[in-house]
């Protein structure tokens, strides 16, 4: 019984971390204006140039940002699906000592 309780709460954990964690992806997903400026981009004087670097800087700092968060994403939803499946065979393990026993009596 204690390692049910240990499996549903592990459950519910997994469950919980992965709602924040798509929460926080959305949160940062807003326009972040601390990647907008680089002071070495910024010290370029030609302006096509700059300007060139400064989109090629923010789709790199995009890009980043959504591997990451598409990564970190998929292995809270891999980690939420082995607790779920860790409780769900526990339930299994604890129904089947459950109804053994009382084939016995």
């Amino acid at each position: 019984m204690k390692q049910l309780c240990l499996k549903r709460d592990e459950k519910e954990t997994t469950e919980q971390e992965l709602k924040f964690l798509q929460e926080r992806i959305d949160h940062f997903n807003a326009p972040d204006q601390s990647f907008e400026h680089s002071a070495i981009i910024d010290s370029i004087e030609n302006i096509e140039i700059r300007q060139q670097l400064q989109q090629q800087y923010r789709k790199i700092i995009q890009q980043a940002k959504t591997d990451f968060y598409m990564l970190s994403l998929q292995t809270a939803e891999e980690q939420r699906t082995r607790a779920r499946l860790n409780y769900d065979n526990e339930v299994n393990k604890m129904y089947s000592i459950h109804h053994n026993a009382f084939d016995f009596t």
